[in-house]
């Protein structure tokens, strides 16, 4: 008997794992390499689905294999001659999916391991909480403002000495915490040069104040002003771990990063999942050669319901296990949403979210977010917005001179 068409048998994989919408895998496949192709059902046919995790549960969607085809459209010079698709296995989660863990404030990825390691709890520990009070009731280590988080990422202002002194204070006070933390420091561009960054490098490496937070710093974020950076080599600064965020502009940012002493870069659903990929097999690669690199989860104001769902899944597909949750922070759970579509959300994945009152809003469990119900088929999420009550985008009409002038 003649061999099934590998488009079929993928037709027929896909059906049986993730409940037919698979079908709609075969269109984004069907222009790869027949080589690439075959493999892609050879993997999808395996009787175990620990393989490709929550990415087979999710083929029909952006998150999943169909992007193969986008991230190759995207792919840099520094990707020839590398078979795109067997570098994303290493991305790739190589056990069954259990959840995701983030913070609650900022940091994504378990520095001391690769991307793909996802053997964590059913959690994505989302708790770097940003806090305006440091001591007492209502600063950082009040567990009953801190929503229980490991993971702090922490604002610099670019004065070198009045962030240190700050630091020490917030680190006085993180010492005291009953469990282990980590700490992020994020500068959103407010170095305007390499010496100031350095005086306040060398104060972590230093000074005794301080270790409470240089102890437990995981990476500096954008120091440099995006505009400068690419002029400005690190040198001697690379021995603390240096990420770019802002200055992620390009899909030759990260390349552009690594040669100048950085070792990571942020992923943002709103900078794109293909460049969230592609950076996430870049360090991947790159750390297979023997130095470490990494892709941090990051967020920009995730709302609750997809936005938040559907970041979270990404970081999943990335290997991501710590990451920013912003989100919660401006809005008041739902907000506006129609109360019939939050009261749906809820039901779909009552593990994520909790009524609190007359809000429901997202469920934090000592600084984790439990993912476990964003595993199902389609892209991490069980219902859909009411889209009736969404308005359609709409071309934008200048209203002033000066934007008629644009």
């Amino acid at each position: 008997m003649a061999a099934a068409h590998p488009l079929r048998q993928l037709r027929e994989v896909c059906h049986r794992l993730v409940g037919g919408h698979g079908v709609r895998l075969v269109a984004g496949l069907a222009d790869l390499p027949g080589g690439v192709r075959e493999r892609v059902v050879a993997e999808l046919a395996r009787p175990e689905r620990e393989r490709f995790g929550l990415l087979a549960q999710r083929a029909h969607l952006a998150g999943g294999l169909g992007v193969l085809q986008g991230v190759d459209r995207f792919a840099e010079p520094d990707h020839e001659g590398v078979d795109l698709q067997l570098d994303l296995r290493i991305v790739l989660p190589a056990r069954p999916q259990r959840g995701l863990r983030a913070l609650v404030g900022g940091h994504a990825g378990d520095i001391g391991r690769g991307p793909g390691d996802l053997n964590a709890p059913r959690a994505f520990r989302s708790a770097r909480r940003q806090l305006d009070q440091i001591e007492g009731e209502g600063g950082v280590a009040d567990i009953n403002e801190n929503a229980g988080a490991r993971y702090f990422k922490l604002k610099l202002n670019g004065n070198p000495e009045a962030d240190a002194a700050r630091l020490i204070r917030i680190g006085r006070e993180l010492a005291t915490l009953p469990h282990d933390y980590s700490v992020t420091l994020d500068a959103n561009e407010q170095y305007a040069d390499l010496a100031a960054l350095g005086a306040l490098v060398e104060r972590l490496d230093r000074d005794a104040g301080l270790r409470p937070i240089a102890a437990k710093l995981l990476y500096i974020e954008q120091p440099m002003p995006r505009d400068s950076f690419r002029q400005s080599p690190l040198g001697q600064l690379a021995r603390r771990d240096i990420i770019i965020d802002e200055a992620d502009d390009s899909y030759d940012a990260f390349p552009a990063a690594r040669a100048l002493g950085y070792r990571g870069i942020s992923s943002k659903s709103c900078k794109g999942i293909y460049k969230s990929i592609v950076n996430a097999t870049r360090a991947a690669k790159w750390s297979a050669d023997g130095e470490r690199y990494f892709i941090s989860g990051e967020d920009l104001t995730c709302q609750a319901g997809l936005g938040v769902q559907q970041d979270l899944a990404l970081g999943a597909l990335i290997g991501v296990t710590h990451a920013e949750r912003n989100g919660h922070h401006y809005v008041d759970g739902f907000a506006d949403t129609p109360a019939a579509e939050a009261e749906a959300f809820l039901s779909a994945h009552p593990d994520l979210y909790i009524r609190d009152g007359a809000r429901i809003r997202l469920s934090i469990h000592d600084g984790d977010l439990l993912t476990g119900s964003l595993t199902g088929p389609g892209f991490a999420s069980k219902v859909h917005p009411d889209w009736t009550m969404l308005s359609p985008l709409q071309q934008p009409r200048a209203r002033t001179l000066q934007e008629q002038s644009i």
